[in-house]
């Protein structure tokens, strides 16, 4: 399999997907057996133009894509930005679909549709893009669970529109969405060598809490405590700034709800599963978060450094090739808006990491999310959604 990037910054839309394409066809060297393509953007361009455009320069060709808190390519970061991923292989073949409109109680329904309308038996991994500001990504995951068993393979990360959460935009094959599902599947007679890893950086603080009255990804009560009550407690004046603040202090989830058998960056650590606060209800003390927080979870406040999570990021690549055969051929990276927003100038840092473990020369494609879709775990690897988390996809075709 080949695989190729193109980016342009370029401020008009049209111009911008015609120079991305280029430059990726001329990465890729040959462009006969393209059988699928990604395509990411920034919120300041226009989502149907960049879809007209797009299928005006490769039609038929199956692609799907999604605008972003920041788009990421083997170059490194860059903001209102198109960026286009080709690839190509006379053996794998790509299939795509949408559904729309998705909202939190449909989330589960659109994830089982999607997945129906995808699965085969040469599937080998799914990627999906959803409407994180619509859409519940835990239910979207678990809907396309329950069609393609718990235990395969899916990655990818809800749209952004940086930083704004007012709109963010999906892409399929032509056609743009704005709180939406796209998926998009691929196949091969041949198993793919397909390697996976997270990490986030952040670490657990002080006791651990039981949440006590919680309904979907809003929580009212934590041991009969508010929930903003007790984030003023942690955060002292800070807890002002909420729900902004939030993304450097997200709650981490420690009891079976949040734990999944995967290690720390130090020895005897558990992987959490991060929650960050999405808004603020100040006349009741509840708190909505990117993600669903159950009742009965027990929690702990985190916090985490750059240098942290830049390290994470490393750790988390590392773990994506531990047990692939050879160098990958293409690499997916969904990372969390809130690393971007914590580090900063320093934000390439984490890119930079995650090269020096595939590689310089490996094609990278990906962006940062409302909310990530990665699988984890060591003793029984299934699909979660994250947040705060650096999350890679690395494949490479088998010869």
């Amino acid at each position: 399999m080949r695989s190729a990037q193109g980016v342009s910054t370029n401020s008009d839309t049209a111009t911008a997907v015609k120079e991305a394409v280029q430059n990726a066809l001329e990465n890729l060297k040959g462009g006969s057996d393209i059988f699928a393509a990604l395509i990411f953007w920034g919120s300041v361009h226009q989502a149907e133009v960049i879809a007209t455009t797009f299928q005006s320069l490769l039609p038929e060709k199956p692609v799907i894509g999604a605008s972003t808190d920041g788009e990421i390519t083997g170059q490194g970061l860059s903001v209102d930005s198109v960026v286009v991923f080709l690839m190509a292989s006379p053996n794998i073949k790509a299939r795509t679909a949408a559904a729309a409109p998705l909202s939190n109680k449909n989330s589960f329904e659109g994830g089982k549709l999607i997945a129906s309308r995808l699965k085969s038996d040469l599937g080998r991994f799914l990627i999906l893009l959803p409407d994180g500001l619509t859409g519940n990504g835990t239910q979207v995951i678990k809907g396309a669970q329950e069609v393609l068993g718990q235990n395969f393979v899916i990655a990818g990360g809800t749209a952004g529109d940086r930083g704004q959460f007012k709109q963010t935009w999906q892409l399929r094959n032509g056609k743009a969405y704005s709180g939406a599902l796209v998926g998009m599947i691929l196949e091969s007679e041949r198993p793919l060598d397909i390697g996976f890893g997270v990490m986030s950086g952040w670490r657990p603080i002080g006791i651990s809490k039981m949440v006590t009255e919680a309904e979907g990804n809003i929580v009212y009560k934590i041991e009969n405590e508010t929930a903003l009550d007790v984030y003023r407690t942690f955060l002292g004046d800070k807890a002002s700034q909420l729900p902004a603040i939030g993304v450097e202090y997200p709650f981490g989830l420690v009891d079976e709800s949040g734990v999944v058998n995967e290690r720390g960056l130090r020895a005897g650590e558990e992987y959490l599963l991060m929650r960050a606060p999405m808004s603020v209800d100040t006349t009741n003390g509840s708190i909505q978060f990117a993600a669903e927080i159950p009742k009965g979870a027990k929690i702990k406040m985190t916090r985490a450094k750059s240098t942290d999570i830049i390290e994470a990021s490393k750790e988390a690549a590392s773990r994506a090739i531990q047990k692939m055969q050879g160098k990958p051929e293409a690499v997916f990276f969904f990372s969390c808006m809130a690393r971007k927003v914590v580090l900063g100038r320093k934000t390439n840092q984490e890119i930079e990491a995650a090269q020096e473990v595939f590689g310089r020369d490996i094609p990278m494609i990906g962006f940062y999310t409302y909310g990530e879709i990665a699988n984890c775990g060591e003793e029984n690897p299934i699909c979660r959604f994250h947040n705060e988390t650096a999350t890679f996809l690395a494949i490479r075709e088998n010869a």
